[in-house]
């Protein structure tokens, strides 16, 4: 499979892959939700993939995530400062 294959198929048996994820982390899911999971995985699987493949262009390559987490102060957090 070529690399951009990798980005755009989705395998047919999404749901069963979702199945056994959920059965792998202990997370049971009713069959509704395993088919809820697979249809939006197979909507944003390629939309992701494709953001990923245009933010790995040469021209994207010096640009870097700003995330700034900010939290409420605490009286715990001013007494250490």
């Amino acid at each position: 499979m070529t690399k951009q294959q990798t980005f755009t198929v989705i395998p047919s048996n999404l749901t069963e892959l979702v199945s056994n994820l959920a059965a792998y982390a202990a997370l049971p899911l009713e069959p509704s939700r395993q088919a809820n999971v697979a249809a939006i995985l197979s909507v944003w699987i390629p939309n992701a993939n494709a953001l990923s493949t245009k933010m790995s262009a040469a021209q994207y390559q010096s640009l870097v995530p700003a995330t700034l987490f900010t939290h409420p102060a605490t009286p715990e957090a001013e007494a250490k400062s």
